[in-house]
């Protein structure tokens, strides 16, 4: 299936950004309170959607429409938080 996504938080566009010019592939959590800015691991449900990314679009408003293509349900075991690159 393939679903649009809109996408505003900074570090999750420059997430993407990263993703499109490696593997093309990322992890989709939702989070538990979408009112929260930063959740932390405990604010993410464990169980997420393994996806291939098909197209990012930039909008006007800096947030970004992204296609993605689910592939299949994942588990998170633990966090591992990784810096993202400031490659642009």
């Amino acid at each position: 299936m393939i679903v649009p996504l809109f996408v505003g938080r900074e570090k999750s566009v420059r997430a993407l950004e990263e993703v499109m010019t490696e593997e093309k592939q990322i992890l989709l959590l939702t989070q538990k309170n979408a009112g929260e800015d930063d959740p932390s691991p405990n604010g993410l449900y464990r169980v997420g959607t393994l996806a291939t990314v098909l197209q990012l679009l930039k909008l006007p408003d800096q947030t970004v429409r992204v296609s993605g293509r689910g592939q299949d349900t994942c588990p998170v075991k633990t966090f591992s938080p990784r810096p993202i690159s400031s490659r642009r």
